[in-house]
């Protein structure tokens, strides 16, 4: 299994609690190939490193995701998850997953996004303490 593959399967159990189907796979390779995804000059060594953390697991793509939403929104990681949530939209095994409502009625909605919206900070703070240091590491090594 190659690392676009497992990088795949990840950020699809991310997205959509499940690995990604043969098909959502083998676009996800075709957009890599075509370049779709990678803007040369604009991946920095940070972007990389980004996702090299979020391949890790679900966890790690939900940190390096968060952290991505405010300090590297146009990056590299985005733009993958972006890709794989527009493939995962567009398979009709794998809708359901993506679009399907989470909680039913008002009271589990506030519920849920009080929860959602409390992980959300923790898992920025955090994202500060872990990805910082990445920053820094990655600008004093130049930006490729």
């Amino acid at each position: 299994m190659t690392n676009l593959v497992r990088e795949c399967d990840t950020f699809c159990r991310y997205l959509a609690g499940a690995d990604a189907p043969e098909n959502v796979r083998a676009k996800y390779r075709e957009a890599h190939d075509l370049g779709v995804v990678a803007i040369e000059p604009a991946n920095t060594r940070f972007d990389r490193a980004l996702v090299g953390f979020a391949r890790l697991g679900t966890f790690a793509t939900r940190l390096a995701d968060v952290h991505a939403r405010f300090f590297a929104n146009g990056g590299l990681l985005r733009r993958k998850l972006v890709l794989l949530l527009a493939l995962l939209e567009t398979h009709a095994d794998t809708v359901g997953r993506v679009d399907a409502p989470t909680v039913a009625g008002p009271v589990g909605f506030v519920v849920e996004t009080a929860l959602r919206m409390f992980v959300f900070v923790l898992l920025a703070l955090l994202g500060l303490f872990v990805f910082v240091p990445v920053r820094l590491v990655c600008a004093l090594g130049g930006s490729r």
